[in-house]
């Protein structure tokens, strides 16, 4: 029975955190009289946890943080929030809540609808039958069959409101367990995208005979010597399961374990807590409050005294960036490179928010993991703080752009948690992307934008013909296109140019010539053509345009370079990457 910590979550029972009762000695503020509920609520959580290891520390859950912080409720539509969930059949088809499998177009997810890959053709299964997956549901749990190994899908990844892709964590029967099942969560055989359908996930078939891999019967052991499938507990949990990791171990076959912080509120029907350890209790996941912020119990227990929490809003950037960064970085942990998260792997000890507020360098926790493209800068595939760390946003004297300049961690924005709002001195400009009022909002006033201001961008924002044509004119000799930085294909937009491809938040505009320059590397992407020219935009005479960017050292990836670096390259007629 997953009972142990449960409380139905209802309004009238989230508790205000300046109304918790608190420990004798400590220092208290004047309250409001404490609810029935909130005692109950309050006293489950000194129940879970001896009164020392509160003080020290303990992740709560975001319902607690959202009860007294109201104005922060639109956490709860950010991709974070729902980042990582439990399989709900109730919830089928509800992007950001349920499993989104659709391709057979039905009523319901492809698992409750009984897809089996062995009586379809045309899927990326069809060499692996008649052992391709079948798809099932029973008694509400979700499962995927491989031959004679029936996996239960422990939780699913991403499936968001933007449309993103979804992956499926399983746990693989053993024969070696207590359980029956295997401690890791493992990523299942595939992933489902709304737009291009199932895609394999490697590690499930012999790549020789496309026979399963693993059968009924298979120990831990075997399933750690294969390599493969790719292990979810080992890989994403510090990241996925918001920090909350009280343990991390391995078992004699070599498994890694998990231990997280159980979850002590939440809704019968919330999908956003798992049992992920096995153990008949649900566990807190996703990207919580207390991911930024740090662990609350003592901040609760302390009647709400802000010193024993963090507002990163009080840190200098490159610190709120090193919040961000401790998942938003592509990196193993130190010493060993156990696991693909900061983290001390000696010691098990995890760098959080109040190591940024002590000033503890996150750079203590990881060692760079990202590969880079062939001029040994720029990273390929990196995540965005690996970029960053690049990028004159980062080491601009002047004041340091951090990813709060841009990203609001409390609101969706578009799917990337986009700032929908600038304040710049006096003024509050809407900001948006896809009409470069994000980035002119900051870049007005100076340098290339030298020739509007900043009430510019506002008018601009407000319909006033003026001051969209005095942006239009700058940004024009800047570019050396049009503006229309709002359509389909933004001609002029900013990160058009500057975040085209996975080097996007190093901010870089790149040359032809570097694609050119390492062709007997494998060549490397430009910013013209990745932006618009190998996709979009055919414009010199070379025939069929490209296509999506796989490879960058075809002949067409040359003819088109040679043709783009006397724009941009040396001795360019638009930019001479010759002169500073």
């Amino acid at each position: 029975m997953k009972t142990s910590f449960r409380i139905a979550l209802v309004s009238v029972l989230l508790m205000a955190a300046i109304s918790v009762p608190v420990l004798a000695g400590q220092r208290t503020r004047a309250a409001a009289p404490p609810s029935a509920a909130t005692v109950d609520a309050t006293a489950r959580l000194l129940k879970a946890y001896p009164t020392a290891e509160l003080q020290a520390g303990v992740y709560v859950g975001s319902e607690f943080c959202l009860a007294c912080h109201k104005s922060m409720a639109t956490y709860k539509g950010t991709n974070h929030s729902s980042f990582v969930r439990r399989p709900i059949a109730g919830l089928t088809l509800q992007p950001g809540k349920g499993i989104i499998a659709n391709s057979l177009g039905k009523q319901a997810d492809d698992f409750i609808s009984g897809l089996d890959f062995n009586t379809v053709s045309g899927t990326v299964f069809d060499k692996y039958k008649p052992n391709a997956p079948k798809l099932s549901v029973e008694n509400g749990t979700y499962f995927i069959t491989i031959g004679s190994l029936k996996l239960p899908v422990v939780l699913t990844v991403a499936g968001q409101r933007n449309g993103t892709a979804q992956r499926f964590g399983v746990r693989v029967p053993v024969a070696d367990s207590a359980t029956g099942l295997s401690t890791s969560v493992y990523y299942g055989p595939f992933a489902y995208d709304p737009k291009a359908g199932y895609t394999y996930s490697a590690g499930w078939y012999d790549t020789t005979t496309n026979a399963p891999k693993f059968a009924a019967g298979v120990g831990s052991a075997a399933l750690v010597a294969s390599g493969g499938p790719s292990n979810h507990t080992s890989g994403c949990t510090g990241c996925h399961m918001g920090g909350a990791t009280k343990a991390l171990a391995k078992t004699a076959a070599g498994e890694t374990s998990f231990k997280g912080y159980p979850a002590v509120l939440y809704a019968t029907d919330d999908p956003n807590v798992i049992d992920y350890d096995n153990d008949g209790n649900f566990e807190m996941a996703n990207i919580g409050c207390e991911s930024c912020h740090g662990p609350g119990s003592n901040h609760i227990l302390n009647g709400g005294d802000p010193t024993k929490i963090v507002n990163p809003a009080n840190l200098k950037p490159a610190q709120q960036s090193e919040i961000c960064g401790r998942c938003h970085v592509t990196g193993k942990s130190l010493p060993a490179g156990t696991y693909n998260w900061p983290l001390n792997d000696a010691t098990g000890t995890q760098w959080t928010p109040f190591d940024a507020k002590n000033g503890v360098p996150l750079a203590n926790f990881y060692k760079d993991a990202a590969a880079k493209w062939p001029d040994g800068v720029l990273n390929s595939h990196a995540r965005p703080f690996n970029n960053w760390q690049q990028s004159n946003h980062a080491t601009f004297t002047a004041h340091t752009v951090g990813c709060p300049d841009c990203h609001d961690p409390h609101a969706e924005g578009g799917g990337r948690l986009i700032r929908e709002t600038s304040v710049q001195g006096t003024l509050t400009i809407p900001t948006s992307a896809e009409d470069n009022s994000l980035c002119i909002s900051c870049h007005a006033t100076h340098g290339s934008f030298a020739g509007f201001t900043k009430q510019d961008v506002l008018d601009a924002k407000q319909g006033k013909a003026e001051a969209f044509d005095k942006i239009a004119k700058t940004t024009e000799a800047h570019t050396h296109h049009p503006y229309a930085p709002e359509r389909t294909m933004g001609l002029s937009r900013c990160t058009g140019c500057h975040m085209s491809f996975e080097n996007g938040h190093t901010f870089q505009a790149v040359s032809a010539d570097l694609t050119l320059k390492f062709q007997d590397k494998g060549g490397m992407p430009n910013s013209c053509a990745s932006g618009c020219h190998n996709n979009k935009v055919e414009v010199f005479g070379l025939g069929a345009i490209k296509g999506t960017a796989t490879t960058w050292n075809n002949p067409f990836d040359v003819k088109l370079s040679n043709s783009l670096k006397f724009y941009f390259g040396e001795g360019g007629k638009w930019w001479d990457t010759t002169k500073k």
